[in-house]
């Protein structure tokens, strides 16, 4: 190949970079370049075809301006894709090095090597497609394997160039256009005169923004551009300014000030400003302008019509008189690194208003005005908003409730439709819109936690409760056609309310209700039972001790919790020294994954059946049912729960309960309750209940507890022998009650709490524990429940599921406090206290890592960045090996296997692993379908 001065002579021009990463890497850090640089017009050059249109339809999917040429098209496809790029129609060119010679684009100052060329020739003529016609350009090139590394060194080497790793912070300066252009601007300014558009001029602004120091003050209606609808070229500097007296505006029929109409793939990029003087209106009645002005309404400073591949950055706007920029049947748009400013009490002074748009992508800006932050109207759709700051008006909560109105209003019947296709049911029976006189009722009917219920929370924008298995399929299709979050609910215990809300307000979602799949068939004969997970613990217990009288089920104390949610934590119960956790007795599963198939344990293999016995619910898939070994129990057991305060001894009893408490006979459990309560004169002092069961009757419970426990003092009178069933009433606060009550699904009452997890491997050191006692005093009612190990959990091994934390745990303990007033001060104060009791007892708890109980969501402990984009394997260590120690890794690599493109995903969702194809080892998977596929 014969190296052309030319391109030896730009490439020296050029800064060059390079960027390490994995294959997999390549989308996510692609994405992120192209947020963050500077760039007029970026050719990304890859080694293949396939590549190329892979890569080309990725981008475009997330509303990047970007069009491809490869050699699989033919020649005049190619020719009318190189002018289309060529005049700034499309601002990123997909290519393969059929376009690596021979492109003359003034415009480029950017190249990414998304692929290494293969010779120093061929990287030669890539990058010299930045540095043409006066510009500096930018070249980086992505290095993945030990054969980039090979070219990248033989580039070094022939051309005696140096070419260093990309630096976390560039200065963009340096390689814009010469004269320190902040970009291309193509206005088209507009008038309407009878409804129809009239081109009054359009003008090719090359904007050199100087320092604000040296900035001049530009009146827009002293340009005198005077174009020919192509290409007139006018420069201005500094800050474009609006006439100060409103009657100087002659009427505004357009209502805008600036107008851009039907200009595609055009590109404002500076650190100008834009003043709309808006003072002078926001004090006149809409009489008054009506008659004074002869506007209808005050105008939008900058308003964008029929735009297409707009890139709106780094300038900053003042005081609109409304409204201060505004998309309309605009798409593919992208808006970046705004400030916008109003005062706090200037009506209707929106920061962006967006009507009848799609694909628009709104980031990394602060809008400070006094309406809406960012304002969704009918007819949008595909809007994408992060990392906004709102304030100080309302818009913080408007963006939250108008984007999930936007999205409802748009998209809703074609989802609907999509449901019920191929259902013989009605969308009714089913399925409950935001519309819906039943859907407040349905979705707050089992969320105890009214943290989560605020007029602020963001609400799913419709809740389905399946009637059949079919159903479920079509909730995860449609969802993942329309691009919803799915949350999964079972019984709604959830502590931090992932099943029903989401703490991320800027995707919308669905959530999917089991209530109505709750079947449960018992087999006493092979002491086994099927249930599905919308049923509850209690219609489990009651269903097993109507077949039965000597079988049961090792699960939790409250009957209300859902079976999904509670197998798939772990489940923590009366009989887990003795039986270990529900999960540990579950046999077999039905789940629906991400490609709505439904596989049972055979089917969907023991990696995955492994995964979905601990590893929490919601990351997987949806487990439809659960096949379960049911346990013998007695004709009798025994329960006890003698209490002592302080003055009493409860302190001295409770440490010697630390000594024995998981070294008790397995039929005996005994945990401990601690709690404030107030004594004569309204004095307060510490509770401890010794809530008990032992599987057995009470002579044999005497004679255990007078061996192993004599200090509890424990007397036949303290002790009732009854039935198991009737020790499940008595756990769960319906001592006497029929157990009909088990099949009442409605959940405890409601309040507001807050709640963490710790694990105990040491005892607490006695001279320690009126530390303990006194932090409990600090809070207004906490509650702190130790429960004991030992037993059956010492003989499972660790790495058996996901639930860790065995042999070598004396007991866990779960702080919990509950309280009344709604308020952000009251919230604030327990909370507090929460998280300074968790602190304090950092240095009598688990090491290395501190464990915490999945089933008691902590989301302190950490949280998945954004969306499923961004959800980081690395991150979710922070939170992820609390819960499941080593076995976070597994659990990773297994979602990684069935859910790669992270459709299941939420808060604390297990993030993707996926083997890498080089050399077996492991990658962090952290992107989504649009970005994250094997080219």
């Amino acid at each position: 190949m014969v190296v052309e001065a030319m391109d030896l002579e730009e490439v020296l021009q050029c800064h060059l970079h390079y960027i390490k990463l994995s294959e997999l890497e390549k989308n996510r850090k692609l994405n992120d370049l192209l947020d963050a640089l500077d760039f007029n017009q970026v050719v990304i050059f890859v080694k293949s075809v396939s590549r190329a249109a892979e890569l080309n339809k990725l981008l475009v999917e997330c509303n990047f301006p970007s069009i491809c040429i490869h050699s699989g098209m033919s020649q005049e496809e190619r020719l009318t894709r190189y002018k289309n790029f060529k005049e700034g129609h499309k601002r990123i060119l997909v290519a393969t090095d059929l376009v690596g010679r021979g492109i003359d684009i003034e415009r480029v100052n950017i190249v990414i090597n998304y692929d290494m060329p293969d010779s120093a020739d061929t990287y030669l003529h890539r990058v010299g497609r930045a540095g043409r016609f006066g510009t500096k350009g930018l070249a980086i090139t992505f290095v993945s394997s030990s054969a980039d590394s090979d070219v990248l060194n033989q580039v070094q080497e022939r051309f005696e160039v140096d070419i260093k790793e990309l630096p976390e912070q560039i200065d963009t300066s340096t390689y814009r256009f010469v004269c320190g252009a902040a970009g291309m601007v193509y206005i088209s300014i507009m008038a309407r005169e009878s409804g129809q558009h009239k081109v009054l001029f359009i003008v090719s602004l090359l904007l050199c923004f100087l320092q604000r120091s040296l900035a001049a003050n530009y009146n827009v209606m002293q340009f005198g551009a005077k174009g020919d609808g192509k290409t007139d070229d006018t420069q201005i500097l500094g800050t474009i300014i609006a006439p100060q007296n409103p009657s100087s505006w002659n009427g505004c029929e357009t209502g805008a000030w600036l107008l851009f109409y039907n200009v595609n793939g055009l590109v404002i990029d500076g650190g100008g400003m834009i003043n709309g003087r808006g003072s002078a209106w926001w004090t006149k009645s809409s009489s008054d302008i009506k008659e004074e002005f002869k506007c209808l309404t005050p105008p939008t400073a900058l308003h964008f019509e029929s735009c297409n591949g707009l890139r709106l950055r780094t300038l900053r706007h003042r005081n609109s008189p409304r409204n201060h920029i505004g998309l309309s049947r605009c798409s593919y748009s992208t808006l970046s690194y705004l400030d916008i400013t109003a005062p706090a009490d200037s009506p209707n002074t929106d920061g962006i208003d967006i009507s009848l748009s799609t694909q628009v992508r709104i980031h990394h800006s602060i809008i400070r005005t006094g309406d809406d932050c960012i304002a969704l109207s009918n007819g949008s759709s595909q809007i994408n908003i992060t990392s906004i700051y709102c304030g100080p008006g309302h818009g913080g909560v408007l963006l939250t409730v108008l984007l999930a109105s936007s999205f409802s209003q748009t998209v809703d019947d074609k989802f609907l439709h999509c449901l019920i296709k191929d259902s013989n049911t009605t969308q009714s029976e089913f399925v409950f819109t935001q519309q819906h006189s039943q859907y407040s009722s349905l979705l707050q009917s089992s969320s105890i936690n009214l943290r989560f219920s605020t007029s602020k929370t963001p609400k799913p924008l419709a809740i389905i409760t399946p009637l059949s298995y079919s159903h479920v399929q079509s909730a995860i299709l449609c969802s993942k056609t329309f691009k919803f979050q799915l949350r999964i609910r079972s019984g709604g215990h959830d502590y931090a309310g992932l099943s029903y809300t989401s703490h991320d307000d800027q995707s919308p979602f669905v959530v999917l209700d089991l209530k109505q799949l709750r079947s449960i068939t018992v087999d006493s004969g092979h002491n086994t039972a099927w249930v599905e997970s919308g049923a509850t613990i209690g219609e489990l217990y009651y269903w097993v001790s109507k077949e039965s009288k000597n079988l049961g089920f090792p699960a939790g104390f409250c009957p209300t919790v859902g079976i999904g949610g509670h197998i798939s934590g772990g489940g923590f119960g009366a009989m887990v020294r003795k039986y270990g956790l529900a999960a540990d007795n579950v046999i077999d599963a039905r789940i629906i994954d991400v490609n709505g198939r439904i596989l049972d344990r055979k089917s969907m293999g023991e990696d995955l059946f492994w995964a979905i016995r601990g590893g929490g619910g919601g990351s997987f898939g949806v487990v439809v049912a659960w096949k379960v070994n049911l346990v013998y129990v007695p004709d009798k057991v025994t329960v006890f729960s003698p209490a002592k305060t302080l003055e009493q001894g409860g302190s001295n009893l409770f440490n010697k309960w630390q000594y024995v408490g998981h070294s008790l006979s397995q039929d005996l459990f005994i945990r401990v309750v601690i709690q404030p309560v107030e004594v004569e004169h309204g004095r307060r002092t510490i509770r401890f209940t010794f809530n008990s069961m032992f599987l057995g009757p009470i002579d044999r419970l005497m004679k255990t507890v007078t061996d192993s426990f004599p200090e509890l003092g424990l007397q036949e009178q303290d002790c009732r022998e009854m039935s198991w069933i009737e020790s499940v009433m008595y756990f769960s606060n319906h001592d006497g009650e029929s157990i009909d009550v088990l099949k009442d699904r409605k959940p405890e009452p409601k309040g507001y709490f807050n709640a963490k997890s710790d694990y105990v491997k040491d005892r607490i050191p006695e001279e320690k524990l009126g530390e303990v006692w006194k932090w409990c005093l600090d809070g207004d009612k906490p509650i702190l429940i130790m429960e004991p190990h030992g037993g059956k959990m010492d003989e499972i091994e660790e790495t058996s599921s996901p639930y860790p934390h065995r042999k070598g745990n004396l007991y866990n303990i779960q702080y919990y406090e509950k309280w009344d007033d709604g308020s952000i001060e009251s919230s604030e104060k327990h909370i507090s206290w929460m998280r300074m009791m968790y602190e304090n007892m950092r240095p009598y708890v688990s090491k290395n890592p501190r464990g915490a109980y999945v089933n008691y969501r902590d989301l302190d402990l950490g949280l998945n960045d954004g969306n499923a984009d961004d959800t980081s394997y690395l991150k979710g260590m922070e939170w992820g090996n609390r819960y499941f120690k080593g076995n976070f890794r597994r659990l990773a690599v297994v979602k990684g296997m069935v859910d790669p493109q992270n459709f299941f995903h939420f808060e604390q969702s297990i993030p993707p692993l996926v083997l890498s194809k080089g050399n077996g080892g492991i990658e962090s998977y952290q992107s989504s379908a649009a970005r994250s596929r094997f080219l």
